[in-house]
Parts: C-alpha cells; structure tokens; sequence
C-alpha cells in the first residue's frame, strides 16, 4: 500500500511549480509511505506523478517513486495490493516479459501494457493508480470495484490534481475551498458523504470501478469508463437448484480459504485481527489452515469488560482467547494506548474534509498505532461480512418488506400515513414503525432501504435543520446504481440490500475509514472478505441462508459452528469501542460545545427556527451523535481556511 498523486495539464501549457506542489501532496502522505518516495515528470513537464511507498512485497526492492518500464514508455504511480501477483508473474515471463523485480508494482504494469484494462477483471487485489503512456500522452486513473483503495481529485480548465487523500489535494488547489452543502447534510446522516463527493465542492471521488482516461492538452480530454462490474448472477444456476446447507458452505470455504490464503503476508509480518465476533474467527481458522503459528491479536480499545459467569455467554476477550486456544496461534492481547486521544481526534476531524465524519476512524487509527509498535506492517481484518450476510437490522428490513407482500392494503395505507411527520411520531411511539413499517423514504422501485450506517436519521435531522435539505440526502445510501437497476425484479431483498452495501456504503464508508485510519499508522489492512469472486457468491445467495428462525448471518454461523464450535458460532453480535470522544475529561479537553457553537460555518447552517436550542439542550448528553459531526466540519472550518457554504 502507498500513497499516490499527481498533477496533469489539461491545456498543454506547464504545470506552474509542479514538482514541489506533488513534493508537497506526497509530505501530506509521508504515513502511507514511509519506505521511499518519488516524483516522474514528463519531458514537456505537463504530467507530474508522485508516489510513496509502504514496502510490502520484495521490501528490499528500491522503488523510489512511479515505476517506469524498460522503453521508457509506460509509468505507473500505485497504491494497492495485487494479492495473487505470483500467479501473474509467471504467467507473464511465459508471455515474453522480463522482470526486475518481485513486486506487484511491476505486475500491475506488466500486465496492463500487456492486456489494458481488461488485466483489472482477472487479478484478486484492490488499487487506486495513475499510469501515463509517453507515446499516447494519455493517463489512466483507475479505482478498484469495491473501492478498497481512493482517488480525490480536482479539475479545473488548466489541471487535474490528484490524490490517495482528499487533504493532501486541497493543500496544494488555488481556488478558495467551499462547502458542499448537500454533502455536509449527506455525511451528518451516513458519516460519510456520497460515493463520488467530498463536503468540498471543488473536490470530487473518483467513483468505484471507475476508470478515467485523460488526453494530455486535448478538448473533451476526459473519457470515463467501468471496467469491472459485479455479476450477481454468477452462481444463478447453482442457488436455483436449492443447494444445502452443506453445499453452501463448502463453495463458501473453498473461495474464502483461497482469498484469505491470497492475503497472508510472506515478505513481511502480519497479525490476523481474532476478536469474539464470527467474522474474524473464520478469517483466523482458514489463515491457520494455511500458515502454522499464526500471529493473532485482540486489541482492547476503551470499554471494560466483565468476566463471565459458568454458563453464561463468553464476552469478547474471552472468546478470542479460546479460539487462539484451539487454533494453536501465537496470541497476543493489547490495549490501545490513549495518552495522544485528543491529538488524533483534532487530527481526525481536521482531516474529514473526504466526508468521513465518523468518530470510529480514531479508534482503529488506535488500532494501527499498537500494531505498529509490535513491529507489523499488515492486519488482516474482517470488514464486510456484515453488509454481505446481513446485520439484524437488515433482518428487520427484510422481514417489515415480507409482511408488506402479505398484507399490502394495510400495509400501503399505514405507509401513506408514515409520511405524515405527526402521525409518524405516534407509530414510533407504539413501536409500529420498528415492527412493521419502513421509514417514508424507502422504496422497491427505485431500491432503496435504511443502511446500517445511517447515523441520524431525518427526523432527527429535521429538529434542527430545514426539512427540504435534510430530505435531499435520500437515497445517497441504501439504493443502488443506475447500471443494476435491471436486477430489481431478478434479486431479493436480501440481495439488493448486499449489493447496495458492495455499490455504495462499503467504497465510501467502511473501507475509507479502515484505509485513512490504518494507512496513517502505516499499517496495510487487508479484507479477505472483499475478493471479487467471493463477493459475487454472497451476491447471488437467497435470503434464507442470510436470515433464519430470527438470527442474522446464519449460514456464516453455521461454517463456525463447523470448524470452532457452538460456543462462538452462536454469540450475540458486540459491537466496536465505545466513542472515546465521550470519555470523561476527553470532550471537554477537546472543548466541543463552545466551538460547535462559536463556528461561523456552523452558524450558516439553514437552522430550523428553536433548532439551535433543541441541540444545546441535548449536544451535551452522550446519546447525542450529531456533535461529533458538528465538531468536525468547525475544525475543518480553520484547517482549512473554509469561509463559504455552496448549496450544490
């Protein structure tokens, strides 16, 4: 993993200071790359690419910077990992190419001079990179489908600049910065703003899956492409033959045993994450299948935990231990040092101008710190198992969507009624809308549902905003791309619900908080659950192995029960850390209330009249998630130097 940037001229004429702005983007970085770094530049100094790197495979290799190929015709500047890269390699030394090294870098580069972007659909890996062609005078931009790794960027008529960080970006663009307004209200909601948007206006995401070619100094230099797509039908045939349990769970170890195979680290050390949870124990239980002495870790972050009682149910810490235990790992417990929690919190929200306004990325950059103290480069994760077999929420959903099919007159009058914002309250107050109705914004065609991630929802919202931009953030989450809109009839509800989640809320919420927050210890997290061909598994699986007698997950339940035991399999769901911004002493340090209050952004802010009261009365209870958010954009405020607020 690195961190990548770049500058590229869009009218033919130099770029002005272009190597020290790159220079400067790359310092930004300095965490996602501490091993080496360097800057090409092209002969008529109109394409500027820079690279850091964290050395993962072939270490003692030297990469200063963009990588660039014998003839002096191809450069690539690359931040990702190509997890199956041998297989690659070889295959491409039968196909007449040379190496120099043993590094995925070079396959990558290999094989896209090789096959184009045709080579992205058959590597297991994730990437965000930029390679420029000296004969073509053409970049390739490119992200990877589950947006595992990003691109920020800017474009005005003179350049494109472009960046692994959306900070690293704005500290070297002219123009002054601004609000997105639509985007603040959109990352309040979801903690994160939409798939190809930051809060700033001036500064986009590259979407994931997306591929962009720019022609350097040509008019309508941009074209835009997907080279890679989800095929939720894949495995049609097989789960229309109404597989067994059995049968379900073999495919299922087979691809997950040769993703989690693909991620072990051989060049440098890696811990595999084992917390009491279902996900991490399957991910430890196949990387023990395969490498013996398995280093594994439990990080404690801020809660304490009581020990159980005979017969009671194991808390986190005890379970992780037991299957260490039967696994036989190298097991290590550790706790989070918080000597520097108010530092890395200023330091978070400062840098949350990507739209990540969630107060979870300081914890797992916690996380990073006490793995990089161990002397580790990699953590195996287990992100992703929850958007793809269903959190109990997702249950919930599903079975109000059932209910609805079976009593649709009732049903469809109770849901005129919902709209109604005085008569929902009275729902809410009979638990109506928990048990058996959806809120108003959900709809089958278009798809959309209530994600896990939806932090505030629009009620909340609309005590202290007005209603009409509180209502412009639907559908940013929980529905689906236009390209499979054509699946509506064809999948689920289950389905559709992964696939939103695989689309939109795993690119641009899950995987930009465990990348910003480990990449800034200089710690590579690796997701074994997010391999192509094992996502596309999950895609095309019914709901009745997700859901089952009341109990999320049941078919990955089912694969622990197998290979750990009853004793984990069938554990309650814990989540992550308490927000250690609420720990006593630490929001008053960070002096919270006046400075969301005394912001001058935070002021222009289209306030619901008594809206401001409604949140001094309640900012300062510990339930109150908008703080945090508010918190955020007032920092960003003066890192930044943000002084307008655009209703884009």
């Amino acid at each position: 993993m690195c961190g990548i940037a770049g500058i590229i001229s869009l009218n033919s004429a130099k770029i002005e200071n272009g190597i020290s702005r790159v220079n400067h983007m790359l310092d930004k970085m300095k965490h996602r790359g501490p091993d080496s770094s360097g800057i090409f530049q092209n002969d008529n100094k109109t394409v500027i690419l820079g690279n850091n790197r964290l050395a993962i495979t072939d270490p003692s290799f030297n990469i200063n910077g963009p990588l660039t190929d014998e003839e002096n015709i191809h450069t690539i500047s690359y931040n990702g990992e190509i997890y199956d890269y041998k297989t690659h390699l070889n295959n491409l030394k039968g196909k007449g190419f040379n190496f120099h090294s043993k590094t995925d870098t070079e396959v990558l580069l290999k094989g896209l001079i090789y096959e184009g972007l045709d080579f992205l659909n058959i590597i297991d890996g994730c990437w965000a990179f930029a390679l420029y062609n000296n004969k073509t005078k053409k970049v390739t931009i490119s992200r990877d489908l589950l947006g595992e790794k990003h691109v920020f960027y800017y474009k005005n008529n003179e350049e494109f600049i472009f960046a692994s960080e959306a900070s690293a970006v704005a500290s070297v663009i002219k123009d002054t910065l601004s609000f997105n307004l639509n985007e603040v209200f959109t990352s309040m909601r979801f903690f994160s703003s939409s798939y190809d948007h930051t809060i700033i206006s001036n500064i986009k995401k590259l979407k994931p899956g997306q591929s962009i070619i720019i022609s350097n100094g040509k008019k309508n230099n941009i074209e835009s492409f997907y080279p890679c797509k989800f095929d939720p039908l894949e495995w049609k045939d097989f789960f229309n033959a109404n597989p067994s349990d059995d049968q379900v769970i073999k495919n299922l170890s087979e691809l997950l045993f040769n993703s989690v195979k693909n991620r072990l680290s051989p060049d440098v050390p890696f811990f595999t994450t084992l917390s009491g949870g279902i996900d991490s124990n399957l991910i430890t239980y196949f990387a023990s299948c395969e490498k013996k002495n398995l280093d594994t870790v439990y990080i404690k972050t801020s809660e304490k935990m009581t020990p159980s009682k005979p017969d009671e149910e194991l808390n986190e810490k005890e379970a992780s231990s037991f299957t260490a235990k039967l696994l036989k790992t190298n097991h290590l417990e550790l706790e989070v040092e918080s000597n520097q929690v108010e530092k890395l919190l200023n330091k978070n929200a400062e840098n949350s101008l990507d739209g990540l306004l969630d107060w979870g990325t300081s914890s797992f950059e916690l996380i990073g710190e006490a793995i990089k103290k161990q002397g580790y480069k990699v953590l195996l994760v287990s992100e992703a198992a929850d958007e793809l077999c269903g959190y109990k929420s997702d249950m919930i959903n599903f079975l109000k969507y059932n209910f609805k099919k079976k009593n649709p007159f009732l049903i469809n009058t109770l849901n005129k009624l919902n709209h109604y914002h005085v008569i929902r309250k009275v729902f809410r107050k009979i638990n109506l809308i928990a048990k058996n109705i959806q809120e108003p914004y959900c709809s089958e065609i278009p798809y959309i549902s209530r994600p896990f991630h939806e932090a505030l929802g629009i009620d909340y919202l609309s005590k202290c905003f007005t209603r009409e931009v509180v209502n412009h953030t639907n559908g940013k989450y929980g529905g689906l791309n236009k390209e499979y809109y054509q699946l509506d009839k064809i999948l689920d509800y289950s389905q559709k619900m992964a696939l939103s989640y695989m689309n939109l809320s795993i690119p641009s919420f899950n995987n930009l908080r465990i990348d910003r927050a480990l990449m800034a210890a200089s710690v590579e997290p690796r997701i074994p659950f997010l391999n192509i061909k094992l996502v596309n598994f999950f895609l095309a699986m019914p709901h009745k192995y997700r859901y089952r007698n009341g109990i999320p997950k049941y078919i990955l339940r089912k694969m622990v029960e197998k290979y750990i035991g009853k004793k984990i399999a069938w554990r309650k769901k814990h989540g992550f850390s308490f927000p250690i911004w609420r720990l006593p002493g630490i929001k008053e340090n960070l002096n919270l209330e006046e400075r969301v209050f005394n912001s001058n952004i935070i002021s222009s802010l289209p306030w619901k009249k008594n809206g401001k009261n409604f949140l001094k009365r309640n900012i300062g209870h510990k339930m109150s998630k908008l703080s945090w958010p508010l918190f955020a954009i007032s920092k960003i405020e003066d890192a930044h130097n943000i002084k307008k607020i655009k209703n884009n």
